[in-house]
């Protein structure tokens, strides 16, 4: 049997150096001050603090911001600590005609999976999503194509830390069968296995639909609360799907 691969994330040792140094300081003024107190007065989980200082994890930009301001970090220190840092996140805002070329779950899904699995290899994708390796090969190819990844010694690089969707407000035959192929995928897991690690709620109300805008602008902060809670930790093992969707099941009148 193949043994499985461990991946290891991009050690972070200036800052890891930073926090032991603040933490040791901080105990010497404070004896009685644990790993428990030092993450609750950094405003970070405690178990994300000690996989930072064992260099086991590689913390968000946003978990660091707040350490460094509980620390009162001052100017010089902070560039210090920047310049060991990735290079700084890549935006991409796809066009209709680069969504249309992606729209499928399986695409997002695989650039999902080879962020926190960059080591991963075409056998293993295959296994994680119950698809023939023909067309994970195919699908890591179109992706390459297309400029969204590249491969390096069996390792994967995501050209854009983050790629945003174009405005879903129209309805795009490409749109229309992204959100078809996810539908369909979450009915399967009504009947499989995976039902445990799923939720699904739904909730039939009536609307006054003139107040739409507002409800849709509520869903969008939801999500986007719920995404940042989630990237906040850093400690991934799978790739989920998280759909909020309304419409409406009478017949509306305009």
């Amino acid at each position: 049997m193949k043994n499985k691969r461990i991946v290891k994330f991009p050690k972070d040792s200036l800052f890891a150096d930073y926090l032991r140094s603040a933490y040791s300081e901080k105990k010497m003024k404070n004896h009685r001050l644990s790993i428990r107190g030092f993450s609750l007065m950094l405003g970070i989980d405690q178990s994300l603090l000690h996989k930072v200082l064992k260099e086991d994890r590689r913390i968000s930009e946003k978990s660091r911001l707040k350490c460094l301001k509980a620390l009162n970090a001052d100017e010089e220190t902070i560039k210090r600590l920047e310049s060991n840092l990735p290079s700084k996140v890549r935006v991409k805002i796809l066009s209709d005609e680069e969504f249309e070329a992606l729209a499928h779950w399986k695409y997002f899904a695989v650039l999902e999976l080879l962020r926190f699995r960059p080591h991963i290899d075409v056998a293993e994708i295959a296994r994680k999503f119950s698809l023939p390796p023909e067309d994970v090969q195919n699908i890591l190819a179109h992706l390459t194509a297309q400029g969204f990844l590249s491969c390096s010694d069996g390792v994967y690089q995501i050209a854009y830390s983050k790629m945003l969707w174009p405005d879903q407000s129209k309805l795009m035959p490409s749109s229309k069968h992204f959100q078809e192929a996810l539908l369909r995928k979450g009915i399967d897991s009504l009947d499989s296995s995976s039902y445990e690690f799923s939720a699904h709620g739904t909730v039939v109300l009536a609307l006054d639909k003139s107040k739409l805008s507002t409800f849709k602008e509520i869903m969008e902060s939801t999500r986007k609360q719920l995404l940042e809670l989630i990237h906040e930790s850093q400690d991934f093992d799978e790739v989920f799907a998280l759909q909020l969707s309304l419409f409406p099941l009478t017949n509306v009148e305009i």
